[in-house]
């Protein structure tokens, strides 16, 4: 079924210039506008079926061309004629289905799911820090220093008595 707007076409100049643009009726007839001329001479349109990439539609590559011939009617305008005209103006467009994707087969003897495994239990050893070279040297200050306190404290005693 045709849609009213649902194709677009060309009212193109001998250079290729597009002059107009319309969308079909509900009907699928096409109007242009009036064209209106300011000088004597022969204009040559053409008519195409502008096409607009939509998915399965293949268009109608028609061209259809006019000549028109304005003189002067010698009453102070102009007369235009339409000298040569296309038997039938008919743009038949080809419309194809999209193709309806294809519904997987079921498996005939599905797999059941692995169990999972249960967790393994994960110990974190943490790497020594340090130098053991300086915490012996420390122990030794400090024995050094308790040392010297007591050697200090029994002289004190000795020197009171």
């Amino acid at each position: 079924m045709l849609a009213e707007g649902e194709f677009t076409f060309e009212l193109k100049d001998v250079n290729g210039a597009v002059m107009q643009t319309v969308k079909n009726d509900a009907s699928g007839r096409v109007i242009f506008d009036k064209l209106t001329f300011n000088r004597v001479g022969t204009y040559i349109y053409t008519v195409n079926e502008k096409h607009e990439q939509a998915k399965g539609i293949t268009y109608d590559t028609s061209v259809y061309t006019y000549k028109i011939t304005v003189t002067d009617n010698e009453q102070g305008a102009y007369q235009a004629k339409v000298e040569t005209t296309p038997d039938e103006v008919l743009f038949t467009n080809v419309y194809t289905k999209p193709q309806e994707p294809q519904n997987p087969q079921k498996p005939t003897n599905p797999q059941k799911p692995n169990q999972p495994q249960k967790p393994v239990k994960t110990v974190t050893i943490l790497p020594k820090t340090g130098d053991p070279a300086q915490t012996g040297l420390l122990i030794g200050i400090m024995a050094g220093a308790a040392g010297l306190a007591g050697v200090c404290v029994i002289r004190k005693r000795k020197s009171v008595r």
